[in-house]
């Protein structure tokens, strides 16, 4: 963690008699921004909490949760707007009485509470990343699309002005120009799409074509590109060296990378073929992917076999996540008649409900959903779930509990970032994931700032700020 000069309230006060501390905190981190409520308290390498918890100097009477993986532990307290509001752990993990005191800011309203985290994501990231050394690949791409969602929703309500976000665009500007000036890869697989989406949303933003012919090449590949035979496209393509490992195979990811583009470019330029394109991916997908009895997705089949990847009970987080979100932006934009939306709306349904058995008491969710506690939290798939509930709430398409849940989630991800000098940092997110078996997943590292992390964090926050329950 690296801690802006003069930010003293933002430090750890760690206070022993012992040569090391036993367990650590997860959340609140210093420095955090969290809305006033409920705050997630919650803490690792702990076998179970025993000890003193106090906020502002008033004790606390923490429930503890058991979260994954093994030893972590998290509570829910209350706690009222403050701008330097302190905590105190004093919990004997197995080795003695130990403290740690954490200084955080509990912002009075909900929605800039939500805003300044997303701010500081973004400009964390920018900071780290210049717009004009990202690669044209799903990994970036995904900041992009969070990034542009986050600016529009940027721009609403009175305390935002519209100028707010002008930074954010114009480093999306400065990317779509930097590749279309020094050309493009080849289109030539799924992951190769999804840059496209913050092209379109420059354009649709300010008429800004600076994008225009990566979305040009994009929708050109999506048009022309061979079909498999259930109607969708074969999510390594032909020329990747991975497509020999995985032939003829659909990925949930594919939902994300270009069918979600597929309905967006198709609507923006009145083409309803390629619109109707993209949303029957969902149906083909749903039809090879989704699992009755849980409502959630494998990861991959095989078009050629009939095979599916992974089995048994193993259901990948972030990309059932990728189904969800991608889901709920396609049947925003389809037409009220359209034959197919009320089916799109049912999938919805019973997927959303998949998530709701087996969310851990930290508003996160296991990287393998059904096993909560038995791998680890991980945030990407989290908040990008969590944006599909919001979103569907918001919208009417189902029950508004669940923009009670994302906020939840909204919450416990806050509470988890790290000040930097440039804003905060995102952690706990999983590394790039193939169709495994169990073990594959469990043993995938996680990291800080992944661009598809913070971007999912973008679209959550964006999404929450639109106002609705809290």
């Amino acid at each position: 963690m690296i801690l802006g000069r003069g930010v003293l309230w933002a430090m750890v006060l760690l206070c022993s008699d012992h040569a090391a501390v036993a367990y650590e905190l997860v959340a609140p981190r210093p420095g955090a921004v969290v809305p006033a409520g409920a705050v997630l308290v919650e803490v690792k390498h702990c076998p179970e909490p025993q000890g003193t918890v106090i906020l502002n100097g008033v004790a606390q009477t923490p429930r503890w949760s058991r979260g994954s993986p093994k030893g972590r532990w998290s509570a829910w307290i209350n706690a009222s707007p403050s701008a330097a509001t302190q905590l105190r752990l004093n919990l004997d993990c197995g080795v003695g009485p130990q403290a740690v005191v954490s200084a955080f800011a509990v912002r009075p309203d909900a929605r800039s509470a939500v805003l300044e985290v997303g701010d500081r994501v973004a400009k964390n990231f920018m900071a780290k990343n210049p717009a004009r050394k990202l690669p044209w690949d799903w990994v970036d791409a995904v900041f992009l699309h969070g990034l542009a969602q986050f600016a529009e929703a940027r721009a609403l309500g009175p305390t935002s002005p519209t100028g707010a976000a002008t930074a954010f665009w114009e480093y999306i500007a400065q990317f779509q120009g930097h590749v279309a000036r020094k050309g493009y890869p080849d289109i030539d697989r799924a992951d190769r799409c999804p840059s496209a989406l913050s092209g379109l949303a420059l354009l649709r933003h300010n008429g800004d074509e600076a994008g225009l012919p990566g979305i040009q090449a994009v929708a050109d590949y999506v048009r022309y590109a061979p079909r498999l035979r259930n109607g969708a496209l074969n999510h390594q393509g032909y020329k990747n060296i991975l497509a020999f490992f995985w032939p003829e195979s659909i990925w949930v990811d594919s939902l994300m990378m270009y069918g979600l583009f597929a309905v967006q470019w198709g609507v923006h330029t009145h083409d309803h073929g390629l619109r109707d394109f993209g949303l029957d991916q969902q149906r083909i997908f749903a039809n090879a992917l989704l699992d009755g009895p849980t409502g959630l997705y494998r990861h991959s089949y095989n078009v050629k076999t009939g095979r599916r990847k992974s089995s048994g009970a193993v259901f990948w987080l972030r990309g059932n996540a990728w189904v969800a979100a991608s889901l709920v932006d396609m049947i925003e934009l389809t037409p009220l008649e359209h034959p197919w939306r009320e089916e799109l709306i049912h999938v919805l349904r019973i997927h959303l409900a998949g998530y709701m058995p087996w969310r851990m008491g930290n508003g996160m969710w296991d990287t393998l959903i059904t096993e909560p506690g038995g791998n680890y939290s991980e945030l990407s798939g989290s908040v990008l779930a969590a944006y599909a509930m919001a979103k569907a709430a918001r919208l009417g398409l189902v029950e508004a509990s669940y923009r009670q849940k994302a906020w939840e989630t909204m919450r416990s991800a806050a509470g988890r970032l790290s000040r930097t000098t440039a804003g905060h940092s995102v952690p706990e997110i999983s590394w790039s994931t193939m169709p495994y078996q169990y073990l594959g997943y469990k043993m995938i590292p996680r990291q800080s700032d992944l661009g598809y992390g913070v971007g999912s964090l973008l679209l959550l926050a964006g999404e929450l700020s639109r106002g609705g329950q809290q």
